[in-house]
């Protein structure tokens, strides 16, 4: 079976490639069925490596150890740890990954499509701000994001905890006492608004979906999917 890709819509260079992965096309069994990319999540490491195999992209993409923080590294000058939530590159040719499965996975590019980034954006990263971390990493005057899938405000009610940890309403309606319907997209692109950045996509459920995406809140033990960014050597705006 051939994977089977998103392709954001969002009016990049041309020189600037982006897909992301849905659970079709892969080796992986079971609740991992079948294109699982991560290695940490109980699935079989010869499946997980043929997955990454047949993704097929220019160059071997850069995973981070995503630890739903707000580090984001330099990829043209890792030297040591990839404990990350973000990464951002001026390198062409060089191949930017983030892995979810309900957490809103943030491709960045600078109009100019001379830097590339990526965020993955959780409610702990969106309230550390991550996002900020990788645009500002960025250092570019004019950047557009691209919102993947994530899981929808449909189905996703959190606790006190969660909405105290934000100071702002963006993003928040309560259910009952105690109770708050949480829209992550909403506050991703509140974020990416305030900084300046043209926003498109976020219009996805995770959970929703179930044929074509992994959900971790739906199934606890499953897959992830992942998004990738890269550029070439030409930059230069359509």
């Amino acid at each position: 079976m051939a994977i089977e890709w998103v392709e954001p819509d969002w009016p990049v260079p041309g020189n600037v490639r982006a897909v992301f992965t849905t659970r079709i096309g892969g080796t992986s069994a079971g609740v991992y069925e079948s294109l699982n990319l991560a290695q940490h999540v109980g699935d079989d490491a010869e499946y997980v490596a043929e997955n990454r195999r047949r993704l097929g992209l220019p160059g071997p993409p850069l995973y981070l150890n995503q630890i739903h923080g707000n580090h984001c590294v330099d990829a043209d000058g890792v030297t040591d740890s990839l404990d990350a939530d973000g990464s951002v590159t001026r390198n062409p040719g060089c191949v930017l990954a983030i892995l979810v499965a309900d957490c809103v996975p943030v491709l960045l590019t600078s109009r100019q499509g001379n830097v590339v980034g990526v965020a993955h954006a959780g409610w702990r990263g969106l309230a550390q701000k991550v996002i900020s971390q990788t645009v500002n990493l960025m250092d570019s005057q004019a950047v557009i994001a691209w919102l993947g899938p994530a899981i929808g405000p449909c189905h996703y009610e959190v606790g006190d905890d969660v909405r105290n940890a934000f100071a702002s309403d963006i993003g928040f309606a309560l259910n009952e006492p105690g109770r708050w319907q949480m829209n992550l997209y909403a506050i991703a692109r509140a974020e990416l608004e305030s900084l300046g950045v043209e926003v498109f996509g976020g219009d996805f459920c995770t959970f929703c979906d179930d044929a074509r995406f992994f959900s971790y809140r739906r199934d606890c033990v499953t897959g992830r999917m992942g998004g990738f960014i890269w550029f070439g050597s030409e930059p230069g705006a359509r």
